[in-house]
């Protein structure tokens, strides 16, 4: 029986531990990457600046067979586009829209779990150089004790930082077909 109990009182204490570390544990990252596409600088803008041209380039194949919906404004500050699968839902909304310059979001996964801000930069080459440079910025909270021990251990931003390379890549692949197609 003292086994039994000491075996138990172990498994209690175990778990009491990692919920109090993991109450300390930040609980905000900042993750970036930069890029050079090979667009003019209003093509890669409305790229980003229009929430349906996302499926371009940014939605996964797990978004593309989820429900999509788009909301507000078709556009810039007020469009917003929410999606659910089985296992999660999210949402985005354009906050701010400076053309050519900047684009702020804000997105929430399962009930603001995870809560993240995004912001894109724009700067225009020089003609040597011909592309639009983008900057995306992701800043966020986590809500929950489990994102908080995979942003501790870096498994989180090893996820953000794969996803953003990827949609990057996507979307300069998409202004090359598009270059193709005109020429």
């Amino acid at each position: 029986m003292s086994m039994m109990k000491s075996l138990f009182l172990g498994i209690i204490t175990t778990l009491l531990l990692m919920f109090g570390v993991g109450y300390f544990l930040p609980n905000q990252y900042n993750i970036s990457h930069k890029m050079v596409v090979p667009c003019e600088i209003a093509q890669t803008f409305e790229q980003v600046n229009t929430l349906q041209n996302w499926e371009n380039w940014a939605f996964d194949s797990l978004q593309t067979h989820a429900g999509i919906y788009y909301l507000g404004a078709n556009f810039g500050e007020g469009a917003i586009y929410t999606w659910k699968t089985q296992d999660a839902e999210g949402r985005v909304e354009i906050m701010e829209s400076i053309n050519e310059k900047k684009i702020r979001l804000e997105s929430s996964l399962n009930q603001k779990e995870l809560v993240a801000q995004f912001e894109f930069l724009f700067k225009s080459l020089n003609q040597a150089k011909s592309g639009t440079e983008i900057e995306w910025i992701q800043k966020g909270e986590l809500n929950s004790i489990q994102m908080k021990y995979l942003l501790f251990f870096g498994i989180l931003e090893g996820i953000i930082e794969q996803d953003m390379s990827e949609k990057m890549h996507a979307l300069e692949k998409y202004c090359n077909q598009e270059i193709s197609n005109k020429n």
